[in-house]
């Protein structure tokens, strides 16, 4: 009997960890994917196009911010609190663009909370 409730419970603590590392694997697609998009908005922000987000802002904020949550989910760096699971580059995107989102905008959004809801 002692056993099985081990297995069960070794089981139990497997699952878990898998749902978390396909959390983190799906949210590591979107960063990437988040990052090409902000790439893309610096070039065109370089080239003269309007859109959400500055050159400084782009450069500065959201892209470094990014890459550093990047390693953190690469690292398994993840803070168990859920109020240390913050992106500056949201809320930058939050406090300082327009309020018709842009595809950035809502891309970041959904990372956020995907991050603030991780664990």
């Amino acid at each position: 009997m002692d056993k099985s409730i081990k297995e069960i419970l070794s089981n139990m603590f497997m699952n878990k960890n898998e749902v978390l590392n396909k959390k983190v694997s799906k949210l590591k697609e979107k960063v990437k994917y988040c990052l090409e998009l902000s790439k893309i908005e610096l070039e065109n922000r370089k080239n003269g196009i309007n859109g959400e987000g500055t050159i400084e802002q782009l450069e500065e904020d959201v892209i470094p911010d990014l890459t550093r949550f990047l390693k953190i989910l690469e690292n398994k760096e993840i803070p168990k609190n859920r109020q240390q699971r913050y992106l500056n580059s949201f809320g930058c995107a939050f406090r300082m663009w327009e309020w018709e989102p842009s595809e950035l905008y809502v891309k970041l959004s959904e990372i956020h909370h995907d991050y603030q809801d991780l664990l």
